[in-house]
């Protein structure tokens, strides 16, 4: 397991980790599928399932419930492992597009972060993260910051 992360002046970035001395929140669930990153990830639950959390949307009922909180003695996330998901907080994501701070968050079909305006084509497409905004800039592949809300 490599811990890689990069120097953002005074902060250390890496997907999945939380600012601590921001106010957070967390849920605990149980991945219903396996996910091959460590952390970082937007995470989405099913309507009727409270236990289950998903790295793919689900068809019917699905909806972003968070993203998975980074743990250094994990991987991956294979089928039936427990997640972390931090569900109001700041956390670093890889942004999926070039963002600018002060964007309102969306999740594209393939689980990438991405600037949310609800108008623009393609939108239909993407899923609102309701309250979430980018606070910093990035470049498509870079860390950014997010806050949920």
């Amino acid at each position: 397991m490599a811990f890689e992360a990069e120097d953002y002046g005074r902060s250390v970035a890496a997907p999945g980790l939380i600012f601590p001395d921001h106010p957070y929140a967390t849920e605990s669930r149980c991945m219903a599928e396996s996910c091959n990153k460590e952390g970082g990830f937007a995470v989405f639950a099913k309507k009727g399932e409270d236990v289950k959390a998903f790295a793919t949307k689900p068809v019917s009922d699905g909806y972003f419930l968070g993203v998975a909180q980074r743990i250094v003695t994990r991987d991956e996330y294979p089928v039936n492992t427990p997640v972390t998901v931090v569900t109001t907080g700041k956390i670093w994501v890889t942004a999926g597009a070039d963002i600018q701070s002060g964007e309102s968050v969306g999740i594209d079909a393939s689980g990438n972060f991405v600037p949310y305006d609800g108008e623009s084509t393609g939108a239909a497409s993407l899923t609102e993260v309701k309250g979430g905004t980018f606070t910093s800039s990035a470049a498509n592949g870079q860390y950014v910051q997010v806050v949920l809300k």
